[in-house]
């Protein structure tokens, strides 16, 4: 069924209730839209009295950014006239117009950092926008709610938006406005939607484990098992009968529980997080073992991963990244068809089938 979208560049404007963004920056972005819709044209902008009863603000916060924005070149005021775009500080235009304005949003868009796979999928995705031939504005203002992430799109003006891991309410809220794309590890219903499934990789490493006689698993989680691998992982094994050795990896004493059960229980293979494979090697050269005797299992892959001697689950973030896109362009023509694309997470193995 298709889906209607509002407009939601200029005109589409309305004031904010919240404080996710700040004024000042609302007024940065509403300015910028302007020229970047406008290459290389002078443009009068609304006056502040017009701006500050348009977003509901102060008119000294408009001045103030209106200012900022004047002393950085991009505006120019005429006495007695207004205030107008500077042409000489527009956007480099594509064929003459400006190229598709798209949005990423990671998970609820307050992360203090971002872990490596983060950072990977998060890389992927901005090269294949690029490539594509679309401009990037990254919604990171905000700790996105359903409520809140419809202003955070229209104050931004996006043509479309790439969610990573964010929320499915949070995603269908802002699917009603803008073309919406999620890459995550499910499906959102009514939404374009490239989504990883682990399930045949964790099956091949059931088997693989069976098949060289592993059955006793030390296995570190993070007690709430959100990383799909983590909880995918224990329930194959718990249901297939294998002896797992649980360790909570945000307890206080991690490093030295992992040594204590290492020691005491003489795990067969160790599943870990990728922060914690050179650990995990540090105390088995301790112990006197190493990763054939031990077999060491990472939930994602690791950074030069090709050096890990072990097993790991490998994500095809390139070619989500790429699919996702081209949906997400696909979409802002016009198309409004809803697919749903799953991508195989892949299981590799660097040692000899001899040695699993």
């Amino acid at each position: 069924m298709a889906r209607q979208w509002t407009d939601n560049r200029e005109n589409n404007v309305k004031k904010s209730t919240g404080n996710e963004i700040s004024e000042v920056l609302k007024i940065r972005h509403f300015v910028m839209n302007i020229i970047y819709r406008n290459g290389g044209k002078s443009v009068m902008i609304p006056s502040s009295r017009a701006l500050a009863a348009r977003f509901g603000i102060a008119r000294s916060t408009v001045q103030l950014s209106l200012e900022k924005m004047s002393a950085q070149g991009f505006l120019i005021g005429k006495p007695g006239i207004g205030t107008f775009t500077n042409p000489r500080k527009s956007f480099i235009l594509q064929h003459g117009e400006p190229a598709p304005l798209t949005g990423i949003k990671v998970a609820g868009g307050d992360d203090f950092y971002y872990i490596c796979t983060t950072w990977r999928m998060f890389s992927e995705t901005g090269n294949a926008l690029v490539n594509s031939g679309c401009s990037i504005h990254l919604l990171q203002d905000a700790t996105s709610t359903p409520e809140t992430i419809q202003q955070e799109i229209r104050n931004a003006f996006l043509d479309g938006v790439l969610f990573l891991g964010s929320p499915e309410p949070v995603i269908r809220k802002a699917a009603e406005i803008v073309p919406a794309v999620s890459i995550g590890h499910t499906p959102v219903p009514d939404v374009c939607s490239v989504f990883f499934s682990i399930n045949d990789a964790v099956r091949e490493l059931v088997r693989t484990l069976r098949r060289g006689g592993r059955t006793r698993i030390l296995l570190t989680h993070d007690g709430e098992t959100s990383i799909p691998a983590v909880s995918a992982t224990r329930k194959a094994l718990e249901e297939d009968g294998f002896e797992l050795i649980p360790l909570d990896v945000k307890s206080a004493d991690f490093v030295s529980e992992f040594h204590h059960l290492a020691t005491e229980k003489h795990p067969d293979a160790i599943f870990i997080h990728q922060q914690h494979a050179g650990l995990a090697r540090q105390i088995l050269a301790e112990l006197g073992e190493t990763p054939e005797t031990v077999r060491l299992i990472a939930a994602e892959d690791l950074p030069h991963c090709e050096e890990f001697p072990g097993i790991y689950f490998q994500a095809p973030r390139r070619e989500a990244a790429e699919t996702a896109v081209a949906m997400l362009n696909r979409l802002m023509r016009g198309d409004r068809r809803i697919e749903h694309v799953r991508k195989e997470i892949k299981l590799v193995c660097n040692l000899t089938i001899n040695n699993i």
